[in-house]
């Protein structure tokens, strides 16, 4: 049995689903003729933070306090921490009175969260819970990194290089498959095993 891998395009709709900036796959459409999604490799942008679940939470606390007692992600951060921590920052949402979708996914975190225009219908919360929002890395941040292009080229490079039956390409804000696949059952998890571990090339851990 194989699954086809079709060229994607992007889906805005699905653009920020976390008002931070990170490098990651999100869900895209499928070709035009309705095939399966395929990941892009997409770089969010930051916007402002928010804010912990304790009583000592960021809505009292300056915006320099709030920033330091954020968890700090690296590129080399395993998706089991950073799921842990997301849910934490989740739970704090909920149990303040956001509205969290159900998230069942692979990566460890529980909650699908709000976007960044649906966010503006619970400040408190956001603000409540700011201190537990994850800080991303600074290395994949194009606004903070200033060697993000070389980087991220190396991250491409190194997933060709690696990657035995799949390959990228880079586009403006990311990379996409340079062509249609027919992937071996089993073969899936070993791309992202490279994906992984190509990022963590590209962008040096940090």
């Amino acid at each position: 049995m194989t699954t086809t891998l079709r060229r994607s395009r992007r889906n805005p709709a699905l653009v920020l689903l976390f008002p931070v900036t990170t490098l990651l796959l999100t869900a895209c459409s499928g070709g035009d003729d309705g095939g399966p999604v395929a990941p892009v490799a997409s770089v969010k942008r930051s916007t402002t933070p928010t804010p912990e679940v304790d009583d000592a939470s960021g809505a009292s606390a300056n915006p320099a306090d709030v920033e330091a007692r954020r968890p700090q992600l690296r590129v080399d951060t395993t998706d089991a921490e950073e799921g842990r921590l997301y849910t934490v920052w989740g739970d704090c949402l909920r149990a303040k009175g956001a509205e969290m979708g159900w998230k069942d996914g692979g990566d460890g975190i529980r909650w699908s969260f709000p976007s960044p225009e649906e966010r503006k219908k619970w400040p408190q919360a956001f603000e409540d819970c700011a201190t537990k929002e994850p800080i991303l890395p600074a290395a994949t941040d194009p606004e903070r990194n200033p060697d993000y292009d070389n980087d991220f080229r190396a991250y491409v490079k190194c997933i060709n290089r690696d990657s035995a039956i799949i390959k990228v390409k880079q586009i403006s804000d990311g990379w996409t498959y340079a062509d249609d696949y027919d992937v071996p059952d089993g073969a899936w998890a070993d791309f992202e095993k490279v994906d992984r571990a190509c990022e963590i090339e590209g962008f040096g851990g940090e």
